[in-house]
């Protein structure tokens, strides 16, 4: 039982030159509403007139891990909420700081919703659904007094159950109660809204819609809480109650495996309190969808409860022998499915960081790690699948090998188009992990720009695009990946026009994903400010790809450890711009510090060693013939490196750079000639 009964917070601000009359009444009426709560320690209620932002906070500090109910009236608008500074000024509490406060509280503690009945508070409900708030309530335009007041107090006296005799008894959800608060104001006044009073700025509207909206994920949430300090013991609605309320806590991501997950949870929870045929029913919903989505972890705990079941109802089981060996070998087969699917992924990983890793480690080490790795029994029998996730696996670890080894691209094709392939196989899968699937036609494009082949490129493209993504985080990094592939493909295909346009493009988009809060990922961002830097050295805009190149700096200095190989080759880059801007006195002693730098932290390839010492060589000549030499005696070792190791960072940037330097050409008439443009 709890010891201290969870808080619901509610504030009010007000002004002297702009003071809402309504304001101290819808006080007074939420105190009503909810004062059988407080009355009987299920919640407290703390209720605040004309609070500063310090108030705010202190509350929020004092009540921490307790706040399950924030309510806010007053004037407010996008950028904020209004409070009072002292009795007669007043100040903006901003959104991102209060959004901060939210976002412990979600994540911490118990708080399940957020009411702003103030004006035009929208906008910052964009912001809140993303501090993981179950619920919130906002305004889509500005707010009539007078309307506020009544919605406020028919909301909380239909989800408090106020007018009943028995409140605590078939409580309404919040969905329900915002529904009928809605329908009240309707059945009272027209929808467009007139004399705006609840806002920052004065001003009319001519709205059709209703000015209060509800975002939820958890629309059956109710006010059923436990009297602190109460012993009585649970029921079978107070655990349904209980198990509507951690919901959105336990299983926010809402994909297959979370859901699974929570039935599971749901389950043992029934099964400890004695309510047993729901409990089994539950398991059985979830073992059914486990079984579906091939997910092994969950499918052994489900047979452990399921086991457990029986174990508990072992008096009533006809033939209890032959039943319980029956359920252990299901779960013999389940664990060897889970094993091979864990050596798969295994093997997988191995093959990626072979592959990350396969240019400075040295030619014989890579070869070594190659057999180790191709000789690994998954690998020698495909027959043996047993899961969707393990055929992927093995076409991944096959199409990283061919890559590594750069001896048959058609293989390396292969692969990527066969886990394509699986997918379409599979519709439930790729329903369920959209993101997963966009990787897979990412990771093909990677392989199609690897070996410069973009004939179906901008399809594939365009199909990854086409998906819908699901959460924040996978917004964001499709907004990488997509704006990634984009550029590569015009870069690649001549289209520097286009390309310019989409840097454009980028840097808005970059700007108002940071201006919003999106969790931009830095290894993407320095491997778009890298493409674009490569783009404007083609294209022989120098200085402006030196500005690339030191914001990408930038970004490295915020983590270092990110994208090293494109951080150290980007000293390479910046090499060859100095050179090509005949700055030989930066070169005398950039080339000598560089190629220290690289070996000092393990970075210095074959390639990056061979291309400074003929850039020395170069800044050293002054002969044009002599010149034309050293140009051709590079060409010769970067295809000679090329029979290695495929992947290299730089080395087709500098490869169309000598070229250009040979035939005394522009780096963009050698690419647009290569690709038949």
């Amino acid at each position: 039982m709890p010891e201290k009964p969870p808080i619901a917070l509610i504030l009010f601000s007000n002004e002297l030159d702009r003071f809402l009359p309504m304001v101290e009444k819808e006080r007074k009426v939420i105190e009503e509403a909810l004062e059988h709560y407080d009355d009987s320690n299920r919640m407290k209620v703390i209720a605040r007139s004309s609070v500063s932002v310090e108030e705010v906070f202190r509350l929020f500090s004092r009540y921490r891990g307790r706040i399950v109910l924030f309510h806010f009236a007053g004037h407010s608008g996008g950028e904020g909420l209004q409070f009072n500074k002292n009795f007669k000024d007043a100040e903006l509490g901003k959104a991102i700081g209060l959004a901060e406060l939210f976002r412990r509280e979600a994540s911490e503690g118990l708080l399940q919703l957020v009411f702003l009945n103030g004006c035009s508070t929208r906008s910052q409900l964009e912001l809140l659904k993303e501090t993981g708030i179950p619920s919130v309530i906002s305004t889509r335009h500005p707010v009539d007094d007078q309307r506020a007041l009544q919605f406020a107090k028919q909301f909380y006296r239909a989800l408090a159950n106020a007018d009943q005799e028995q409140p605590f008894k078939e409580l309404q959800t919040l969905d329900d109660a915002f529904k009928q608060a809605v329908a009240y104001l309707k059945s009272l006044y027209p929808l467009n809204v007139q004399k705006m009073e609840r806002g920052v700025a004065f001003g009319f509207g001519t709205e059709e819609k209703e000015p209060w909206v509800l975002y939820s994920r958890n629309p059956y949430w109710t006010l059923s809480f436990e009297m602190a300090g109460d012993s009585k013991s649970f029921d079978e609605l107070l655990v349904k109650q209980l198990i509507e309320a951690v919901q959105p806590f336990l299983h926010e991501d809402k994909t297959v495996e979370s859901r699974i997950r929570q039935r599971h949870d749901e389950a043992l929870l029934l099964f400890k309190r004695g309510i047993m045929e729901k409990s089994l029913r539950y398991l059985q919903e979830a073992k059914k969808q486990a079984e579906q989505y091939e997910c092994f972890t969950l499918l052994v705990d489900i047979l452990n409860l399921e086991l457990q079941h029986e174990l508990a109802s072992l008096g009533t089981i006809e033939a209890p022998y032959s039943h319980f060996e029956g359920l252990h070998r299901e779960k013999e087969v389940v664990l060897e499915k889970l094993a091979l699917e864990t050596e798969a992924q295994h093997i997988r990983d191995l093959a990626f960081i072979l592959y990350r890793t396969a240019n400075t480690q040295g030619i014989e080490r890579t070869l070594k790690q190659l057999m180790e790795l191709k000789s690994r029994a998954f690998l020698q029998q495909p027959g043996k699948f047993s899961s969707f996730r393990a055929k992927l696996f093995f076409h991944h670890s096959w199409g990283l090998i061919h890559t590594v080894e750069n001896i048959n691209p058609t293989l390396t094709f292969s692969h990527h188009l066969k886990a394509l392939e699986l997918w379409d196989r599979h519709p439930i899968f790729k329903k369920e992990y959209p993101r997963l699937y966009k990787l897979n036609l990412f990771n093909y494009l990677s392989i199609r720009h690897s070996y410069r082949d973009y004939s179906d490129f901008e399809a594939v493209l365009n199909k990854a695009q086409e998906i819908e993504s699901r959460t924040i985080v996978d917004k964001t990094s499709d907004f990488h990946d997509t704006y990634h592939y984009r550029l590569l493909y015009l870069m690649n295909t001549g289209s520097y026009e286009e390309a310019l346009s989409l840097v454009e493009e980028l840097e808005e988009k970059i700007s108002d994903l940071t201006r919003q809060k999106y969790p931009l990922r830095k290894n993407k961002l320095i491997t778009l400010y890298y493409n674009i830097s490569i783009l404007l050295f083609v294209i022989e805009r120098y200085d402006e790809a030196l500005e690339w190149i030191q914001k990408l700096r930038k970004e490295i200095q915020k983590s270092t450890a990110t994208r090293q190989d494109i951080q150290y080759f980007a000293y390479i880059l910046k090499l060859l711009i100095q050179f090509e801007k005949g700055e030989a006195n930066q070169l005398d002693y950039r080339e000598p510090y560089i190629k220290k730098l690289l070996r000092d932290n393990d970075m210095l390839s074959e390639f990056d060693e061979m291309v400074l010492t003929h850039i020395r060589r170069l800044n050293k000549s002054s002969l044009a013939s002599e010149d034309h030499k050293l140009y051709q005696a590079m060409l010769r070792d970067i295809e000679s490196s090329e029979k290695k190791f495929k992947k290299v960072r730089g080395r087709e940037e500098v490869k169309l750079w000598v070229k250009s330097k040979l035939s005394e050409r522009k780096m963009t008439d050698i690419l647009k000639e290569e690709f038949g443009q």
